[in-house]
């Protein structure tokens, strides 16, 4: 039996068995430009969201690590957001220039949406859904 052999062929089945492709992280990337679809004080499957919606608005975030974006409550004028982000893991540190905030989410992709849960629990900590649209 020649074991070192199959090594290689092993490896390469586990690979393509496990659906990991070479385009795998674009589908995990947080660049680009997202709608703001819910936002929760707890985490839920995306196939349980309300319908109603807390907030609206569209984040864009860019390579180099920059992001800007609006973010809305029914009945009030929209909110610009602007700053930088950094990613390390699974967690997105988010520096908003526009109320000098600093928060720090846990990043997640479930179907079609990027989920950032806050690690900080502070009366406005919301969980956000986003969906791509860009």
């Amino acid at each position: 039996m020649k074991l070192p052999a199959l090594i290689p062929v092993l490896c390469a089945l586990l690979i393509t068995g496990c659906g990991i492709s070479p385009n795998r992280s674009e589908d995990r990337s947080i660049i680009g430009v997202w709608e703001i679809v819910q936002m929760s004080k707890v985490t839920m499957p995306v196939d349980k969201l309300p319908k109603t919606r807390l907030a609206s608005g569209r984040m864009e975030f860019k390579p180099g690590g920059v992001f800007h974006g609006i973010l809305s409550a029914p009945g009030s004028p929209g909110t610009n957001m602007t700053g930088t982000y950094e990613i390390k893991g699974d967690i997105i540190k988010i520096k908003n220039s526009a109320n000098d905030s600093v928060t720090e989410s846990r990043v997640s992709f479930e179907k079609e949406y990027l989920v950032l849960e806050p690690m900080t629990k502070e009366p406005l900590s919301y969980v956000m859904y986003l969906k791509r649209l860009e």
